[in-house]
């Protein structure tokens, strides 16, 4: 049969070379042995029973933790200001005692922002600190 197929034609070749699972390449295949996918499953979908998340209640006053520290933001910093010059500067300069923590703000670069959050540990550290 393949010496003879040079002298048939490409439909005539087509027909003798069906394929016999069906459409061909690509084509959906059928599965006699599995459920259709869109049928549902018998007796339904069970939900779960969780009860839902509970929200957390915010405090009164946003900057302040509930340990008496309070958040402080400074921004126009200085691009090359260091830790240790903000803590000095808290410290000695306006009289506000140490600060519990110095978090300065970096872009995606390694370059600072500009920007620190100055944790102190009482509320009124903070106040001495924002009107000096």
């Amino acid at each position: 049969m393949s010496s003879n197929k040079m002298e048939l034609s490409l439909d005539e070749i087509l027909k003798t070379n069906k394929n016999p699972r069906g459409q061909g390449r690509g084509g959906r295949r059928s599965n006699p042995g599995r459920a259709a996918a869109s049928t549902a499953p018998v007796g339904g979908v069970s939900k779960s029973t969780r009860q839902a998340k509970q929200t957390k209640t915010t405090p009164a006053a946003p900057a302040a933790s509930s340990a008496g520290e309070t958040k402080i933001m400074v921004s126009n910093l200085p691009l090359d200001v260091e830790q240790s010059q903000l803590q000095d500067y808290f410290t000695g300069a306006v009289g506000v005692g140490r600060p519990k923590k110095i978090l300065l703000q970096y872009g995606p670069n390694g370059r600072s922002l500009g920007s620190a959050t100055i944790i102190f540990n009482k509320h009124e550290q903070a106040l001495k600190a924002t009107n000096p």
